[in-house]
């Protein structure tokens, strides 16, 4: 997105420092109407594919089943290094064991809305994938453990709400200061909590960095509604792209994997 799409819609929320209460009130009234309005799918999808994804996997022979998960597309680094690209996405959609969906469910039902309607479902779909990616590669080149999940994409909406609260990027100033607060008290507890036994903080690594990384280079805040823009079009394209892939991924791996075979359920 080009800079000037970002001052334009700087103009709407403008506030600030000296301004008297009642102009950060209606600051607050035009961003919280901008956001009311939009939908939440994109999220709620997601969350729908990981709990079919799961429900497939209990079915064939258990969510905590290590073969039934390799089966699935868990990320296996000596397979992708062997050619096995798909899993580098298809792990990304599943996770081992209730706790495992539950807590990543639940943590995207948190985050994923405000991010969603806040970057507009092009930019959250480029950000939400793109940080699984990289957790997933990360862990590829730099770890030999098998592992499942979506906290590499989870981490990169963490990595991004860190972004937005530390960055003037046209947000009303009382909005910046909870995200500030927030990215700060969940980074130190999402920090620690990789640090636990079989946690993949490589995943958490590499999600929350590409998450930072795209909201400081390529992605800002969708103020306005003007869908007509080169940068929302080209965003539609790349999201729809990697949406793709993402299914595609997990149906590769089901259909090279197999896991429906009885041999795996023991």
């Amino acid at each position: 997105m080009s800079s000037s799409e970002g001052s334009s819609s700087r103009g709407q929320f403008s506030g600030g420092i000296g301004e008297p209460p009642g102009e950060v009130l209606d600051e607050l009234a035009v961003f919280t109407a901008v956001m009311a309005r939009r939908p939440v799918r994109v999220t709620y999808a997601l969350i729908g594919l990981y709990i079919v994804l799961f429900g497939l996997c209990e079915l064939w022979g258990g969510s905590d089943n290590l073969l039934t998960l390799v089966a699935m597309g868990a990320e296996v680094p000596s397979l992708i290094q062997q050619g096995q690209r798909w899993r580098l996405l298809s792990a990304t959609a599943l996770h081992g064991g209730l706790l495992h969906i539950l807590l990543n469910s639940y943590v995207l039902y948190s985050f994923g809305p405000f991010l969603e309607k806040l970057l507009g479902w092009p930019r959250f779909v480029v950000l939400y994938v793109v940080a699984g990616l990289a957790g997933t590669v990360l862990g590829t080149i730099f770890g030999d453990s098998v592992s499942v999940g979506a906290s590499g994409s989870l981490f990169g909406l963490l990595g991004a709400a860190a972004v937005l609260g530390f960055r003037d990027v046209g947000l009303p100033t009382e909005l910046v200061a909870q995200l500030r607060k927030g990215a700060l008290i969940n980074l130190g507890l999402n920090v620690v909590a990789s640090l636990r036994p079989n946690i993949d903080w490589l995943a958490h690594l590499g999600g929350f960095l590409a998450g930072a990384l795209l909201l400081l280079l390529a992605i800002r805040p969708q103020l306005t509604d003007d869908q007509h823009s080169v940068a929302h079009r080209i965003f539609t394209v790349l999201a729809v792209l990697l949406l793709i892939a993402l299914l595609g991924s997990s149906i590769v791996a089901i259909v090279q994997g197999q896991p429906w075979q009885p041999a795996l359920r023991t």
